[in-house]
């Protein structure tokens, strides 16, 4: 269950809770918040940042939602960082949208800086990551992620661990070359990713059975050893 609710008192500020209701794995329907945030919009004149927003709360990261919104297809499948280890939200702050001139579209960006735990997990430690993303079109565009576009994201942080341990540092990478046609009916797109401690197991099995147990569990543990580098 998911449901967005919005709230916009003035054409500058606009409120965003999502609460979702998913089923645990001992099969109990449980409760949790997806979005809890605060956009500031309309705050840089008519200029070519009118349309960028300042965002607070638990948010978007800056690649998975915006790399869904290139593919199209987001209930289909988890794009590829989403799949190995990077959640889609995090509570924090950024600075995010296009930069227009003369009609055009030619950047994209969105960089903040958010906690180390995900929605669904808990924050225990008092670190921080960085996370950010530009995508330039070059020829410029009329419809946001349509045309010929370049995209670079990084994302340097560390893993959440006790105040008792210590947290290993993480960094991601991904380079993007996409070309998508104006009504969005055809498109092709090239992504390289690149991690370093930045790759865990969960989704590997999560559609075969869990890898804490039985038959999975001596292959969780080798996997984990090898990808823990």
């Amino acid at each position: 269950g998911y449901i967005n609710l919005f709230y916009t008192p003035d054409e500058h500020v606009t409120l965003r809770l999502t609460p979702d209701i998913y089923r645990a794995s001992d099969q109990s329907l449980v409760l949790r918040m997806k979005y809890a945030y605060v956009d500031f919009q309309k705050i840089f004149g008519d200029g070519p940042f009118k349309k960028d927003k300042i965002t607070f709360g638990e948010t978007q990261q800056p690649l998975t939602d915006w790399e869904e919104g290139l593919s199209g297809y987001r209930y289909a499948y988890l794009t590829p960082w989403n799949y190995l280890s990077l959640s889609s939200t995090y509570v924090g702050a950024k600075i995010h949208g296009p930069i227009e001139m003369n009609g055009k579209e030619y950047l994209d960006y969105d960089l903040g800086v958010f906690t180390t735990a995900s929605f669904h997990s808990t924050e225990t430690n008092d670190k921080k990551q960085i996370m950010g993303r530009l995508t330039v079109y070059p020829l410029g565009t009329t419809a946001d992620r349509t045309g010929l576009g370049f995209t670079v994201f990084e994302n340097y942080g560390y893993n959440t661990k006790p105040p008792s341990q210590v947290s290993t540092p993480i960094n991601r990478l991904s380079i993007l070359a996409h070309y998508q046609t104006h009504n969005k009916a055809y498109q092709i797109a090239c992504e390289y990713q690149l991690g370093r401690n930045a790759v865990s197991t969960g989704n590997l099995f999560g559609g075969t059975g869990s890898p804490a147990c039985g038959p999975y569990d001596a292959f969780n543990t080798l996997a984990s050893t090898v990808l823990s580098g």
